[in-house]
Order: structure tokens, then C-alpha cells, then sequence
């Protein structure tokens, strides 16, 4: 009845943001659950299910919407896994667009600071898709923690107020050293693992974007397809780094 009331307050008050990928985070994880219990009356069951389905629904539209480059990895995951990946994707937007403050603010002074704002954002995120697909690997984790970070610093390096104050090619040199580290994990990362951690294509393309563009990142290239380069060339790297079983 908690869950009801709740989903009852969202609608009542239109709270479409934080409130509602709140509420579908928690009912998407506990989905099965709610579809294993046979007391619940139809009525109740059938509302469960119809909120379930809208919050999931309100997920993707979220990710494909903010997140374009990440959504179509999302889609090269497993059906399992996916409503919890698109779930914790959504809620990640929302305190993703912390990161311009983030990058702005002063007591942030070293690349050193910036991963580890990356490590506890964007990396973590990847260790609870790992976690809500069952993989439980230490190489996995690993490798996880140095594309988030990868991931991260990218973030941070599009955030204007911050270039001012940063040397680009350094944090693009770090990020692409995580990016190497996490590939010399691939032969111990468990085959079920490699979806998850495709996040690791885009952050390859951007580094090349502004490779190609002398990390100019007022270069309006960069603004062009998918991080830089045409979507059916960005869709196709996906494509064939999962067939390949790759990150």
C-alpha cells in the first residue's frame, strides 16, 4: 500500500522529475517481486504492473532524450538487465547535471580530485548494473572503475567553466589511460560482463573527436552526429564491439 500511495502522491502532483525516476527505480528492481505475489487482488496487481510499465517507459524517454550515446548502448543489453540499467541511467541524469558545478568549483584543484568525483559517480553507477545483472567478478569491478572514470573526466572536460582552468590534454591523457588499463582487463572479464561496460566505446569516439579537432573543444565538429562523428558510423562501432564480445 506504501508503494500505491506514493505513486498516487507522483501523479497527483505531476512530480515528473526526481520524484518519479525515484519511484520507478524502486518498483522496476522490485518488478519480480511484485510479479511473484499471488495474494495481491487483480485490481492492485493490475495497477502495479501499469505503474510499473509508465515509470519504465518514463526511464527510456529520459535516457534517450539526455543521454543519446548511452541509450544505444543500453540497448545491446541482455532483456534482463535492462530495466535496472535504464533505470539507475535515468536517475545518473539527474545528478549528472551536478557536474558543471562540480567542475567550477574551486576546491577541485587536481586530476586527482576529478576521478575521484568520477570513481564515486559515474563508475559506481557501472558496479550497480554490474550488480543488478548478477556478475559478480573482480576483474569486472575493476575494469568498471576505470571506464567510469574515463567516463567521468570526459564529462567534466565538455564542462565550459572548467576550461579555463584545466590543462585538456592532460585529463584526456588520464581518461585515455583509463581506457587502456580497462582493456588489458578484457581477457579476465567475464563474457556477460562486456555489455555493461560498452560505455567504454563512447568514451573512445570523444577522445578521438578531440584527438582530430587538437582538443579544441569549442571545435564545432564536435558538436556534429554522435560525439563527433556520423550516428550510423557511432551505431556501427557499437554494433561490432558487441558482436565482438569488446569494451
Amino acid at each position: 500500500m506504501l508503494l500505491m500511495e506514493f505513486a498516487y502522491d507522483v501523479l497527483q502532483f505531476r512530480l515528473y522529475s526526481k520524484a518519479l525516476i525515484c519511484a520507478c527505480f524502486g518498483l522496476i528492481v522490485l518488478g519480480a517481486r511484485i510479479l511473484e505475489e499471488p495474494q495481491l487482488g487483480f485490481d492492485e496487481w493490475r495497477f502495479r504492473f501499469w505503474w510499473h510499465t509508465v515509470c519504465l517507459s518514463q526511464c527510456v524517454q529520459q535516457v534517450q532524450n539526455y543521454d543519446c550515446h548511452h541509450y544505444l548502448c543500453l540497448l545491446e543489453l541482455p532483456p534482463n538487465m535492462r530495466k535496472a540499467a535504464f533505470a539507475l541511467r535515468a536517475f545518473n541524469i539527474e545528478t549528472a547535471r551536478r557536474a558543471m558545478d562540480v567542475a567550477s568549483d574551486p576546491k577541485i584543484e587536481t586530476v586527482e580530485e576529478l576521478e575521484r568525483y568520477a570513481e564515486d559517480t559515474v563508475s559506481t553507477l557501472l558496479y550497480m548494473t554490474l550488480q543488478a545483472g548478477g556478475i559478480k567478478s573482480t576483474a569486472a569491478d575493476h575494469a568498471a572503475s576505470h571506464i567510469g572514470k574515463a567516463s567521468g573526466l570526459l564529462l567534466l572536460l565538455k564542462s565550459l567553466p572548467y576550461h579555463a582552468n584545466c590543462n585538456l590534454f592532460e585529463i584526456a591523457s588520464v581518461a585515455n589511460s583509463h581506457l587502456q588499463k580497462a582493456r588489458e582487463l578484457a581477457g579476465t572479464v567475464p563474457n556477460d560482463a562486456c555489455p555493461v561496460l560498452l560505455p567504454a566505446v563512447p568514451s573512445q569516439v570523444l577522445l578521438d573527436s578531440l584527438s582530430r579537432a587538437q582538443f579544441d573543444v569549442f571545435d564545432l565538429r564536435l558538436t556534429r552526429g554522435i560525439l563527433g562523428i556520423p550516428p550510423l558510423w557511432y551505431q556501427l562501432k557499437l554494433k561490432w564491439h558487441s558482436w565482438c564480445g569488446k569494451y
